[in-house]
């Protein structure tokens, strides 16, 4: 008899290239542009770098499946295309 592995208690992820989850790195990345608008810097400088420091996080970004123990097993968030030589 064949049976389904149980996949309810695992989930998907994102790490980034520094190992943090990078739900948890944008969290960062907004209060840090928060805290930079109420001092006064201006929306188009706040934004530009809110954007640039989201371009840095997503560098080496992975994916991981983590299961309901906590423990996240590596895998690969995609697949590179490979580069033809001419």
């Amino acid at each position: 008899m064949n049976r389904k592995p149980n996949t309810e208690g695992h989930s998907f992820r994102f790490r980034t290239g520094t190992g943090r989850w990078l739900t948890d790195k944008i969290a960062s990345i907004e209060a840090l542009a928060t805290e930079r608008l109420r001092a006064g810097v201006s929306y188009h400088s706040v934004q530009t770098g809110a954007l640039l420091l989201l371009k840095v996080a997503l560098n080496h970004v992975s994916g991981e499946l983590v299961e309901s123990s906590g423990n996240p097993k590596r895998i690969q968030a995609c697949t590179p295309v490979s580069k033809r030589s001419r």
